[in-house]
């Protein structure tokens, strides 16, 4: 679908290691101590703030963001492994 020129801007946003939520799901299905052990163990550093997440999807949201349609945003801190 072509969205250029319609003023709708759709961008995905794929989040890394975020905590707590599904981390600490992880956390408990694998009986962790917590999200830190199982970044380290996945070495999925650094684990990333829901308000960091939120300013990225902020971000891709705005009006001035139109360059980003059809982008995904791979919100990881770095984490290429």
């Amino acid at each position: 679908m072509r969205l250029a020129g319609t003023g709708v801007n759709a961008t995905t946003v794929s989040p890394g290691s975020t905590r707590p939520g599904i981390l600490q799901a992880t956390v408990d299905l694998y009986q962790l101590t917590d999200t830190e052990q199982l970044a380290e163990h996945q070495g999925a550093y650094p684990l990333l703030e829901p308000e960091e997440m939120a300013l990225v999807v902020a971000r891709a949201s705005s009006p001035d963001a139109s360059a980003l349609t059809g982008s995904i945003l791979h919100t990881n801190g770095g984490f290429v492994g």
